[in-house]
């Protein structure tokens, strides 16, 4: 070992100030590192409760998304998908034009801009729609 302080990341859902019986053992862990030449971080999720954080450890808490969220989000994404599909069958591109079409990467596809969307294959199907794979079951 050359003596450069290592660094550790500790990726950990359930960390103080969450009281859990798996969180001692997390904690006497990060308390040795230091001594060893680690660095520890911790990422973990934003909580309350009645443990204080460790002195000595350098947390970071994240926000986690709630099961609503993350299965709302996948039925926008499947109904943007489903929409698309559905041009892509018809032929039908309308463009909606916005203050976001300046920073627009797709301008050479969009009618707005004189540009023509990808054909679609011989089943109507986007394309590359395979490998999106979007499927929103029902909701938990």
């Amino acid at each position: 070992m050359n003596g450069a302080t290592k660094k550790l990341l500790f990726v950990a859902t359930y960390f103080p100030p969450v009281a859990s019986g798996g969180n001692a053992r997390q904690l006497r862990f990060l308390r040795y590192l230091p001594e060893f030449g680690w660095e520890p971080t911790v990422l973990t999720t934003r909580a309350s409760g009645p443990v204080p954080d460790p002195d000595g450890v350098r947390i970071v808490r994240t926000l986690t998304p709630s099961p609503d969220f993350v299965y709302d989000a996948a039925r926008k994404a499947s109904a943007v998908w489903t929409a698309i599909e559905r041009a892509c069958a018809s032929g039908d591109f309308r463009p909606k034009p916005s203050g976001l079409c300046s920073w627009c990467h797709f301008q050479d596809f969009c009618p707005a801009f004189g540009g023509s969307p990808p054909a679609a294959d011989a089943s109507g199907a986007a394309p590359d729609a395979e490998r999106v794979g979007l499927d929103v079951g029902p909701r938990p």
